[in-house]
């Protein structure tokens, strides 16, 4: 019976050995999350000894930079159609004020002299 454990225990030994080296097949690559963590919409970096983590900065320079390309491409195509409404009549864009916002197209809106209804 004590040669049985003896052989047990050896033999489970020897698999764990072997499955520490990798023997019994292997674990499969971990794919690399590069995406960094975000906090109130802002990205959030994991901090290393020596600043942040390289590989997770660059990839959101990339996606900020992909960003700024599509903008620019969008507002170079509104600029080409702005440059066909030169009698200053609305395009499909639209009018906007200094922040972004629609202009009214009414006339503005007064209070009444006892305040606002």
């Amino acid at each position: 019976m004590t040669w049985l454990f003896v052989i047990v225990v050896i033999l489970v030994l020897g698999a764990g050995f072997a499955a520490a080296l990798g023997l019994l097949g292997g674990l499969p690559e971990a794919e690399e999350d590069l995406r960094p963590d975000t906090r109130d919409g802002e990205p959030s970096f994991d901090v290393v000894a020596r600043g942040y983590r390289m590989d997770e900065v660059d990839a959101q320079l990339q996606a900020m930079q992909g960003e700024i390309d599509a903008l620019r491409d969008e507002a170079a195509l509104r600029d080409q159609v702005g440059q066909g409404d030169q009698a200053g009549q609305r395009d499909e864009i639209g009018q906007r004020d200094e922040v972004g916002r629609p202009e009214p197209s009414g006339p503005p809106a007064t209070a009444g002299a006892d305040g606002p209804a």
